[in-house]
């Protein structure tokens, strides 16, 4: 599991007020929830962004004047306008209990499908799971290698790892493979040969024999 570590600046106020003063020394305003307490601190910009801005889902090792702790981002506000992060709130990992995350999914192999000219198509990009802590993972691999041409793999049918579980409705489509026109052309052409090809002819009947001259009559 990928952990980014975070150092976490202390705020002197909380609330609007406090949140203003923190983006003023551009810092931005967080709060932790899920542990003994609630938290109020703030972090920098550029250490945030390799736990924001990723494929992968990944955990923060958030240093605090307490010690470590390991926490998932719960939620993130932006600008309206710079698009700028203006708030995040964190969830502190608590070992053996469960927390509810969303990862992504990772298409993995080759489709017998893609193979026989069809067109993969994937349907969703995250997933949501219940774990614990010990046993995350940063994304859900989804082997696609039997999907054929017009097949679809559902949530249903990915092997989950270990200790994880998804709650999402198992019939939700992950990915399939369609058909594609150059595909559909090839079809089309392919039956057409086979409909108006000649049908093979009846080998010929041998003629009959012909039939022998008569003897000559014998001279008197």
């Amino acid at each position: 599991m990928q952990v980014v570590e975070l150092k976490a600046h202390p705020r002197l106020l909380n609330g609007t007020r406090g949140a203003k003063d923190e983006r003023a020394k551009s810092l931005i305003p967080c709060v932790m929830y899920g542990g003994k307490s609630t938290q109020h601190f703030s972090v920098e910009p550029t250490e945030i962004k390799n736990l924001v801005y990723t494929p992968e889902f990944k955990i923060g090792l958030l240093n605090t004047q307490d010690g470590p702790i390991k926490v998932f981002i719960k939620n993130i506000q932006f600008h309206p306008v710079s698009d700028a992060i203006s708030h995040i709130d964190f969830m502190e990992l608590v070992p053996g209990k469960e927390v509810q995350v969303e990862v992504p999914v990772k298409l993995e192999g080759y489709s017998v499908g893609v193979k026989a000219g069809g067109k993969l198509i994937q349907r969703i990009r995250k997933i949501k799971i219940k774990s614990t802590p010990e046993n995350l993972v940063n994304q859900i691999g989804a082997d696609i290698t039997n999907i054929e041409v017009g097949g679809v793999m559902r949530i249903r049918d990915i092997v989950l790892p270990k200790g994880v579980r998804s709650i999402a409705d198992g019939a939700i489509p992950v990915a399939n493979v369609s058909v594609t026109r150059a595909l559909k052309e090839e079809e089309k052409t392919a039956a057409a040969a086979a409909k108006g090809a000649p049908a093979k002819a009846a080998p010929a009947k041998a003629a009959p024999a012909a039939k022998a001259a008569p003897a000559a009559a014998p001279k008197k």
